[in-house]
């Protein structure tokens, strides 16, 4: 082999080097307990921080205080939320590249009712989960339970306290699977669908241009969105 090809490859290796910077460094993420969107994403950002050389703790804590630790910098950011949040936290910055989705649905241990935005619940008494802004949002309208947990929801609509509960699609999939819940049904089609946000604290603020461009490359080879299916087809299998 002559030098030529090789004094090429390695000029082209350093090169790829400095466009993609390296960050020797752990990040302590917050995310919400229970929730199996935010299991999905904490796999896409694992894989996006590897490229950087950062290694991730996630600390899973009920919704509403991680998102105060997150906004606080007791933690690095906050792995994942809607769109939004960095208007009512001066310390959280998006990261301006979707890397999930949270999709609510409704399940009820009532006869079958068409679903149709947060007005078709009206007649329903209903539960959310404390401390999920989507969630807490749609409530505004209407007067419902909140529980601190979607196992929980589950267990007070069977138990009558409520007849419908609003929770996240992937998290209600995995409660039903792994509880013996009689007479649950899912109502189509989802009440809402949102695209799902990363946030790093102000003090990380150096990571965002290489983390964004990092997802933004996982995001057009779609590996994001592989990443997703290969996790909804092991909560499908037996």
């Amino acid at each position: 082999m002559s030098t030529r090809p090789l004094r090429f490859l390695l000029v082209f290796g350093g090169l790829l080097a400095l466009a993609i910077p390296s960050y020797a460094r752990t990040l302590t993420l917050t995310s919400v307990d229970e929730s199996l969107a935010t299991v999905v994403v904490e796999r896409v950002l694992r894989e996006a921080y590897q490229r950087l050389g950062v290694e991730l703790v996630v600390d899973r804590v009920p919704a509403k205080r991680a998102l105060r630790m997150a906004a606080d910098g007791i933690s690095d950011g906050e792995l994942v939320r809607i769109a939004g949040l960095e208007f009512e936290h001066d310390g959280l910055i998006l990261v301006p590249v979707p890397v999930g989705i949270i999709e609510g649905v409704v399940f009820t241990t009532r006869p079958p009712f068409p679903v149709s935005g947060w007005s078709s619940l009206l007649p329903y008494r209903v539960g959310v989960q404390r401390g999920i802004r989507i969630l807490e949002r749609g409530r505004y309208s209407m007067e419902v339970l909140l529980a601190s947990s979607t196992t929980q929801l589950f267990k007070l609509m069977v138990a009558d306290r409520v007849d419908t509960i609003v929770v996240p699609n992937l998290t209600g999939m995995k409660v039903l699977k792994t509880h013996d819940l009689k007479g649950v049904r899912q109502l189509d089609p989802p009440l809402f669908s949102h695209d799902l946000y990363h946030y790093l604290h102000w003090k990380n603020r150096d990571l965002v241009p290489a983390i964004t461009e990092v997802l933004r490359n996982m995001r057009s080879e779609g590996r994001i969105k592989q990443i997703r299916m290969d996790y909804i087809s092991e909560l499908s299998s037996p």
